[in-house]
C-alpha cells in the first residue's frame, strides 16, 4: 500500500495557521445557540485546537492532492461558492408587478384544478357491443325518468368502484379513471343521466352532481408562494450568469465521446 508519509521527512519552512478572534467569537456563538450557554475555558479551549486540527489536516490533504478528482468534493465546493454569490444578490422583496408577472408566465403551475362528485351505474366489458348498447339504453331511460328515486345499487354489474364519488378534482379523476373518462365527464351537465361511458374498468352510466371548475387564483391568493417561486428563479439567473462569467475565463476542451457499446456487446461481457 502506498505511504503518504515520508519515512524521513523534509525539513521544510514553518507554515501558519491563524485562528482569529472572529473565528473564537463565532465558536462561542455556535456552541452557546447548542447548548444555551457559553463554553467553559476548558470547552473553548478544545474547540480551538479542533479548528487548528481541521486547518491542519485540510491543508495537508489539499498539499496531496486528495481533492482531485474527488466529485463529493467538487459538488461541495461548488456549492458554497454558489451561496456565495447568492448572498452578494440583492435580496429585497419582488415588487407586486414583478409577481404578476410571475404568476402570469407561471399559470399552468398555479392553476387550481377543476373539482365534480358524480353517480355512476357500471357495465362490465365483458358485455358485446350490441348487449351492452340495449341493457344501458333500457337503464338510462330509466334513470332519467326515476330521477334520483331509484336505487342505483341494483343496477349495472357488480363493482367494487364507489356507486357515487364525492368530490374529486379531475386530475384524481384522470388517475382513477382514464384520460378519455375524465374529459367527456368534464363536460357533462349536473343533474341528467348520460353514457355509456368509457373508463379503464368498463362503461359507467353517469350523472354529475356537482361541479366547480377550475380557475387561476389570485395573486393574494398564492402570494406567498409566489415569492419564493421568484426569489428562487432570479438566485438561479444570477448564479447561471456568474458562472458565465467565469466559464469565459477558461479555455473548455471535451472529448467527442466514443460511440457507446451496443446492447449485444454489453451482453456478452
Amino acid at each position: 500500500m502506498f505511504d503518504y508519509r515520508n519515512s524521513t521527512p523534509e525539513v521544510t519552512s514553518q507554515k501558519s495557521i491563524h485562528v482569529t478572534q472572529a473565528d473564537i467569537d463565532n465558536m462561542r456563538h455556535n456552541f452557546a445557540n447548542t447548548w444555551q450557554r457559553l463554553p467553559t475555558e476548558q470547552e473553548l479551549s478544545r474547540l480551538i485546537e479542533e479548528k487548528v486540527r481541521d486547518e491542519i489536516t485540510y491543508q495537508e490533504a489539499l498539499n496531496l492532492g486528495l481533492d482531485n478528482d474527488d466529485l463529493y468534493i467538487k459538488r461541495r465546493l461548488r456549492m458554497k461558492l454558489e451561496s456565495i454569490y447568492i448572498d452578494l444578490a440583492a435580496n429585497d422583496a419582488p415588487s407586486i408587478q414583478a409577481q404578476q408577472d410571475y404568476l402570469k408566465r407561471h399559470q399552468k403551475a398555479f392553476y387550481i384544478e377543476g373539482q365534480l362528485s358524480f353517480s355512476q351505474v357500471f357495465f362490465s366489458p365483458s358485455h358485446n357491443i350490441e348487449a351492452l348498447n340495449q341493457l344501458s339504453s333500457t337503464v338510462l331511460t330509466t334513470l332519467n325518468q326515476a330521477g334520483s328515486e331509484l336505487n342505483i345499487d341494483e343496477l349495472g354489474d357488480a363493482t367494487l368502484l364507489d356507486r357515487r364519488q364525492s368530490m374529486m378534482s379531475l386530475v384524481t379523476l384522470r388517475n382513477q379513471f382514464g384520460q378519455a373518462f375524465a374529459d367527456e365527464v368534464d363536460r357533462l351537465e349536473p343533474g341528467k343521466w348520460f353514457g355509456p361511458v368509457r373508463s379503464l374498468y368498463g362503461y359507467h352510466l353517469v350523472r354529475v352532481e356537482q361541479k366547480i371548475p377550475g380557475y387561476l387564483p389570485t395573486l393574494e391568493e398564492v402570494k406567498v408562494s409566489v415569492e419564493q417561486g421568484l426569489i428562487s428563479e432570479r438566485r438561479q439567473q444570477l448564479l447561471d450568469a456568474e458562472y458565465q462569467l467565469l466559464r469565459d475565463q477558461y479555455s473548455v476542451v471535451i472529448d467527442s465521446p466514443a460511440p457507446a457499446p451496443s446492447t449485444s456487446q454489453g451482453a456478452a461481457r
